[in-house]
C-alpha cells in the first residue's frame, strides 16, 4: 500500500513535465503553387528562445516580403513561446524547386534543422489546395494584392527628341508610383554612362516631393530623382542606356482574420501593408542628333549655344622687360565646358607665355551657364605703339540654325621704356624672359636668398647651397618619420601608455585635492586625494579595479622591488586617509601634511623600476 502511495505522488510530481511541450522547429509550404501565384513559407520555432536564425536559399523565387515575430499562444492550457519567419515568394519559372534546411541556435546553444521542401509550379489553373509540407492543412496562397509593372516604374524624360551636335539636351529621370502605393525608401539609383554624350549632373534638381502627373491614362504620384545635361558628340542616332533603380514600396492588403480578436487587433496596428522590393530600369531613350551645317566658318572651333566675348589689358601702359597680361573672358550659354582659347597674334617683338584658363560654369534645369576667363601673357621688348587685331570667336546658335561672330574691340598698347634688369645671380645661364616675368606670372616659382631672386634655371639649381638644402630637407623628412613611428609605437603599447600617464593623471587630481583643500572642503578634499592615489596605484602597477586593495598593492610592490619602508608608508597614508574621511580630524596643516606625503610616496615610486 505503501508503495503505490509513493508511485502515484511520483507521478503527480513528474507529470508536469511530461506534460510540458517539446521544442520544435518546422516548416510550412504548399507543395504546388501556379506560376505568377504569391505564396507563404512560414519557419517556426515553439518553446525555445531564438538566439540565431539562417534561412535557406530561395532558388527559382522572388521575395516579396519577410517579416519575424514572436508570440506568447495559449493551447490546451499551456503557453507556448512561437518565434515565425514568414516568407512571401513570387515563382520564377515553371518546375519543381527544393528549398533548402533552415536552422536556428536556440538561447541554450542547441541547433535546430527544418526538412528541405520540394514545391511544384505549375501552369495558372492546374494547381489544387494540398497539404502543406509541415503535415497541416494549408493554403497555397494568402490574399495578397499583386504589383503590376505599370503601378511603379522609372522613366527618362528628354526635353527634345532632336539636337544638333554640341547642343545641350535635359535627360530628367522620374519615378512614377500609383497613388494607392506608399515610397518606403529609395535604396539605389545607377545612371548609365551616356556613351556619346558629354554629361553633367544637375544638382539644384528639385526635392522629392510627391507632385500629380497624368501618364498613359492614370494619375502616379511621380518624384524627380535626377536630371543631367547632356551634349551629344557626333550625328546620328543615339541611345542612352537605361538606368536602374531600387525601390521599396508598400501597398495594402486584405488581412484575413485569424479568429483570435487579440490576433486581428496587432494585425491590423500594423498598418495592414505590404512591403515590397522592386527593382526598375528605364527604356533606352533615343536622341536624334543633327550634324552641324556646312560650310563650317574657318574660325568655328565646336562652340556650340549662344555668347558674348570682351577683352581688357594689364597694365594699360607696358614697359620693355615687364609682363603684360591680356585678359578674354566668354560669358553666354552651352557646351561653355568645351571651348576651346581663342587665338591672340602678338608682334614679333613680343615674348609670349602658354595662356591660363579657368571657367565658372552653373549647371541647371536650364543648361549650363557661366563664363570662361583665359590670360595671356607677353613681354614686348620694344618701346612703340600697338594695335593688337580683335580676338574674335565663331559660334554656332541652335535657335537660330546660324553660325555667329562675335570679336571685341582692337586692343591698343603704348610700350614704354622699363628699367634694365641685372642678372639675379652671378654667372646665371636664365633666358631674360624669365626676369621679365618676374612678379606677374601667378605660377612661376621664385626663391629669395641673401636679397636675390633666384628663378628656375638658375646658377643656384644644382649649386653647393643647393644640395646643402636637399641634404637638410632629406634629414628632416627621416627623422620626422621616426618620431612618428616611435610615438605609434608607444601609442599601440597600451599597458605602457598606461603606466607613463600615471603620474600625469595622478597630478591633475592632486590639484583638484589641492583646490578642495584650500576651499576648506575637507570631505571633498580626501575623496579627491583617494582618488588620486588609488588611480596612480592603479594604473601604475596595472591593476584593474577589482584588484585595488591594498594587499594587491603590497603583493605588487614587492614583486617590483620596493623598499619595505615605501610599502608601509603607502600603507599607513591610505589607512589614514580612510579613516579621516569618515572621522573628525583636524584641518589646514593636516591636510596639508596628506597632500605633502601624497606627493612624496607618488615621486618616490616613480623611481621604482615596474615592468610588467
Amino acid at each position: 500500500m505503501y508503495r503505490d502511495k509513493l508511485i502515484l505522488l511520483l507521478f503527480i510530481c513528474f507529470l508536469p513535465i511530461c506534460l510540458f511541450a517539446q521544442t520544435s522547429f518546422t516548416v510550412s509550404a504548399p507543395s504546388s503553387v501556379e506560376l505568377g501565384q504569391q505564396f507563404k513559407v512560414v519557419f517556426e520555432l515553439r518553446n525555445a528562445s531564438e538566439k540565431r536564425f539562417s534561412a535557406p536559399k530561395f532558388e527559382g523565387f522572388d521575395i516579396l516580403f519577410a517579416s519575424s515575430d514572436v508570440a506568447m499562444i495559449r493551447e490546451n492550457n499551456r503557453t507556448e513561446t512561437l518565434n515565425t519567419h514568414t516568407y512571401v515568394l513570387l515563382p520564377k519559372s515553371k518546375g519543381k524547386f527544393t528549398i533548402g534546411a533552415a536552422t536556428v541556435v536556440t538561447s541554450d546553444n542547441k541547433s535546430l534543422r527544418t526538412k528541405a521542401t520540394q514545391i511544384a509550379v505549375v501552369d495558372k489553373g492546374r494547381s489544387s489546395r494540398n497539404t502543406d509540407h509541415g503535415g497541416k492543412t494549408a493554403e497555397a496562397t494568402e490574399e495578397l494584392p499583386t504589383l503590376g509593372a505599370q503601378d511603379v516604374f522609372v522613366r527618362i524624360e528628354l526635353n527634345k527628341s532632336k539636337a544638333y551636335e554640341q547642343e545641350e539636351v535635359i535627360a530628367t529621370y522620374k519615378l512614377y508610383i500609383d497613388p494607392k502605393l506608399r515610397l518606403r525608401q529609395v535604396e539605389s539609383v545607377r545612371y548609365p554612362e551616356f556613351e556619346g554624350f558629354v554629361s553633367q549632373p544637375v544638382y539644384d534638381t528639385p526635392e522629392r516631393g510627391f507632385v500629380i502627373e497624368k501618364y498613359n491614362g492614370r494619375y502616379y504620384n511621380v518624384v524627380f530623382l535626377q536630371q543631367w545635361v547632356v551634349l551629344a558628340q557626333r550625328p546620328g542616332q543615339l541611345n542612352i542606356s537605361p538606368a536602374e533603380i531600387e525601390v521599396e514600396v508598400s501597398l495594402p492588403r486584405k488581412l484575413k482574420s485569424t479568429g483570435d480578436p487579440m490576433q486581428d487587433f496587432l494585425n491590423a496596428s500594423r498598418g495592414g501593408y505590404l512591403n515590397l522590393k522592386r527593382h526598375l530600369k528605364t527604356s533606352p531613350a533615343a536622341l536624334t542628333v543633327i550634324p552641324l551645317p556646312l560650310p563650317k566658318p574657318a574660325a568655328f572651333d565646336g562652340a556650340v549655344g549662344e555668347y558674348m566675348i570682351k577683352a581688357s589689358v594689364d597694365p594699360q601702359q607696358p614697359a620693355t622687360g615687364e609682363a603684360m597680361t591680356v585678359r578674354v573672358e566668354i560669358n553666354g550659354r552651352g557646351n561653355i565646358k568645351l571651348l576651346k582659347e581663342p587665338k591672340i597674334q602678338f608682334p614679333e617683338s613680343f615674348d609670349t607665355y602658354d595662356p591660363k584658363a579657368k571657367s565658372d560654369i552653373q549647371v541647371s534645369a536650364g543648361g549650363s551657364t557661366g563664363s570662361k576667363v583665359i590670360e595671356y601673357y607677353a613681354v614686348p621688348n620694344r618701346v612703340g605703339s600697338y594695335s593688337l587685331p580683335p580676338v574674335e570667336m565663331v559660334f554656332f546658335d541652335p535657335a537660330t540654325k546660324k553660325y555667329k561672330r562675335i570679336a571685341t574691340d582692337p586692343i591698343q598698347l603704348k610700350v614704354k621704356k622699363g628699367k634694365e634688369l641685372a642678372p639675379a645671380v652671378a654667372g646665371s645661364s636664365a633666358p631674360r624672359e624669365n626676369v621679365r616675368l618676374q612678379g606677374r606670372e601667378p605660377s612661376l616659382p621664385r626663391f629669395e636668398i641673401d636679397g636675390s631672386t633666384i628663378l628656375p634655371g638658375s646658377a643656384f639649381a644644382f649649386s653647393p647651397l643647393y644640395w646643402s638644402c636637399y641634404l637638410l630637407v632629406l634629414s628632416l623628412g627621416v627623422l620626422c618619420y621616426f618620431l612618428v613611428r616611435q610615438k605609434r609605437k608607444m601609442e599601440a603599447d597600451i599597458d605602457g601608455t598606461r603606466k607613463r600617464r600615471a603620474a600625469k593623471l595622478a597630478l591633475e587630481h592632486l590639484t583638484n585635492a589641492r583646490n578642495r583643500m584650500q576651499a576648506g572642503e575637507e570631505r571633498s578634499f580626501y575623496d579627491a586625494l583617494l582618488t588620486a592615489l588609488w588611480g596612480y596605484l592603479g594604473d601604475k602597477l596595472l591593476l584593474p579595479l577589482s584588484d585595488l586593495k591594498q594587499d594587491k598593492v603590497e603583493e605588487k610592490l614587492q614583486a617590483y622591488g620596493a623598499e619595505v619602508s615605501l610599502i608601509a608608508r603607502w600603507k599607513a597614508l591610505i589607512q589614514e586617509l580612510e579613516f579621516a574621511r569618515f572621522a573628525s580630524v583636524d584641518t589646514g596643516k593636516k591636510m596639508e601634511d596628506f597632500y605633502q606625503e601624497a606627493a612624496q610616496l607618488i615621486d618616490l615610486t616613480e623611481k621604482v623600476n615596474v615592468q610588467p
